[in-house]
């Protein structure tokens, strides 16, 4: 569970968040079964699951407490350990991220499934042009949009021939069906959708479309997927870890569990290391979001997070198929759907050496005279 001193918040605010971690870890230890596992991998949306989320709210747990939240897009996020550790197979991260933004721009409130676009440096974003029938025209493609195929996507465009006084910085939020557009889809190794969408001249109506606050950027939703995703890792980790512990001591090998073997008992305290050092990161990128640090202070805590999680999840499910033999290399085993997230989810956002450059560019900047001052700031 997520500190709560990490981030600020009142009372009746921490309650809340405690009361819905709690709620949470009941709901997905009950309902994401096996079953509901395999369908999502065969790609059979959740429908029961999803249901059931909803009805609790967690869709719009980044939202205002008087809009139902619990507060704020920070005091949402605790929820996405227990959904790591349980790998809920649906889009609940990218819902309650997506939702808040379109909360943040003045859409109305919605009960689709949401998802949002990832902003990479090495492409374009789309654009929009004004539409001689009124409205807009949307142009352009995004890649490995995590559940395209099922949600309504929110993401940034850029502005094309339109008035720059509209949005000081040409940057739009744009809400859009994707099945307006082209889809090219495609799965990650956990068998959970990455699509490409391609916008071909997609006709949008002027509600559909709002100028970006200034902190809405690119750079800013890399970071926050980052985060998002560091905090699903660590859930999956701390999953990962009770699980490896539970079956050494259960797995009898010459006379006694394995887990009193000290060559054992070595390889979890090696992995025990990884998880806690994941969890706290994971943390600390948490913390960054809840302070609304600068973008340049934020992308520092967003690549500690997505880096030491992303190492994380390679030496943890190393150990964790090692110590549990040849059957957790089965189908019939149940730790390949933790494993195989841990690696899906480590490419989301960025890699481990997407962020390792950026931070080593921020670092070189800062020159060797504030070294010390820049390895401070996460």
């Amino acid at each position: 569970m997520i500190t709560q001193e990490a981030y600020p918040a009142s009372q009746t605010t921490r309650e809340m968040q405690d009361q819905s971690v709690a709620v949470a870890e009941s709901v997905f230890g009950d309902l994401v079964t096996r079953d509901v596992l395999e369908q999502a991998e065969a790609g059979q949306f959740p429908v029961a699951l999803w249901a059931t989320l909803s009805e609790l709210g967690f869709q719009g747990a980044c939202l205002p407490e008087a809009e139902g939240g619990l507060g704020g897009l920070a005091e949402g996020l605790v929820l996405l350990r227990p959904a790591g550790r349980f790998t809920v197979p649906a889009p609940l991260p990218e819902t309650m991220v997506a939702a808040w933004i379109l909360d943040r721009v003045g859409f109305p409130r919605t009960s689709a499934v949401l998802t949002f676009a990832p902003a990479r440096e090495d492409e374009a974003l789309p654009r929009i042009t004004p539409s001689n029938a009124g409205g807009y025209l949307l142009s352009g493609a995004v890649n490995a949009v995590p559940w395209a195929r099922c949600a309504h996507l929110a993401m940034l465009a850029l502005d094309d021939g339109m008035p720059r006084s509209e949005s000081r910085a040409g940057l739009f939020v744009v809400s859009v069906d994707p099945s307006a557009a082209r889809l090219v889809k495609a799965r990650n190794v956990a068998h959970e959708p990455r699509d490409t969408v391609i916008f071909d001249a997609v006709p949008l109506p002027p509600e559909a479309v709002r100028p970006a606050p200034a902190f809405l950027t690119p750079g800013w939703i890399a970071c926050c997927g980052a985060v998002m995703r560091a905090l699903q890792m660590a859930g999956a980790l701390d999953g990962l870890l009770d699980g490896t512990v539970r079956y050494a001591n259960d797995r009898v090998q010459f006379g006694r569990p394995i887990g009193k073997f000290q060559a054992i008992q070595q390889m979890v305290a090696v992995m025990a290391a990884h998880v806690a050092a994941a969890g706290m990161a994971a943390e600390l990128g948490l913390a960054a979001l809840a302070r609304n640090e600068p973008l340049e202070t934020l992308a520092i805590s967003a690549a500690v997070a997505k880096i030491r999680a992303g190492e994380a999840a390679t030496a943890a499910a190393a150990i964790a198929h090692q110590v549990h033999g040849a059957m957790g290399f089965t189908h019939e085993h149940t730790l390949h759907y933790t494993t195989r997230r841990l690696w899906a989810w480590r490419e989301d956002f960025g890699r481990e050496a997407v962020w390792a450059e950026r931070l080593g560019r921020q670092g070189l900047a800062a020159g060797a005279d504030h070294l010390w001052a820049f390895s401070s700031k996460a």
